[in-house]
């Protein structure tokens, strides 16, 4: 049986592999703002939920290099009805900075962690931090402190957690995610707010992966 890490190894690797080729695609070493960050991670998420969560014995026999290979060969069309977002992007450069500099500021946060940002809010205001002051560090407009260090690690991995139970489809393995998420939760939080917060995290990321399936199922219907 897979361990909750080697899960998240592999989520973690077909993200960065297919950010990668999306920047290559349109000739970018980040994502120029917020949006088209926001739209191309919910395709590489809704692609990672019904092209690979489910291939447990590839998953778990495959070696690191034959996984690059088969993430890699996974084409996901970034620019089906989103042309006219695309021909906007150039106009934002809001998130630009903090994208291109994420891990620059946050070192101590493992790579792939990005992947969290849109759903690591409710870990931080629970905890205390409000995402006000997360977006202050974002911007890079301060430093943080040895305790919110901790605390970032904390809340992205948490949130990261969540997002492996959400996307996995065997019930057994998603139980045990859960619980192992709840564990997490449990390090800052008592039993009643860590049950908020795992809710409130797994509906952001319901809604979310939801939108874009109205979307695919909108295409269907003109195709």
């Amino acid at each position: 049986m897979r361990t909750i890490k080697e899960i998240k190894e592999d989520y973690n690797l077909f993200i960065d592999i297919q950010i990668n080729k999306y920047l290559k695609s349109v000739d970018k070493t980040e994502f120029s703002d917020e949006q088209e960050a926001t739209l191309v991670l919910r395709r590489i998420f809704y692609t990672y939920n019904v092209t690979i969560a489910d291939e447990h014995l590839k998953l778990t026999n495959l070696n690191r290099e034959a996984k690059e290979k088969w993430f890699e060969s996974i084409e996901i069309d970034f620019n089906q009805d989103n042309d006219d977002d695309i021909s906007e992007f150039e106009d934002y450069d809001e998130f630009e900075e903090a994208t291109e500099s994420f891990y620059e500021r946050f070192p101590f946060l493992p790579e792939g962690s990005i992947v969290a940002l849109l759903f690591v809010g409710p870990a931080l205001e629970a905890y205390g931090m409000p995402f006000e002051r997360f977006n202050t560090l974002l911007r890079g407009e301060d430093e943080c402190t040895e305790i919110e260090e901790d605390l970032l690690i904390w809340a992205f991995d948490l949130t990261l957690t969540i997002m492996e139970a959400v996307a996995e489809r065997n019930k057994k393995k998603k139980e045990k995610i859960f619980n192992e998420a709840f564990i997490i939760a449990q390090q800052e939080l008592n039993k009643e707010d860590s049950r908020k917060v795992i809710n409130a995290i797994v509906k952001d990321i319901k809604e979310f992966e939801g939108v874009f399936i109205e979307e695919e199922q909108k295409n269907k219907k003109k195709k």
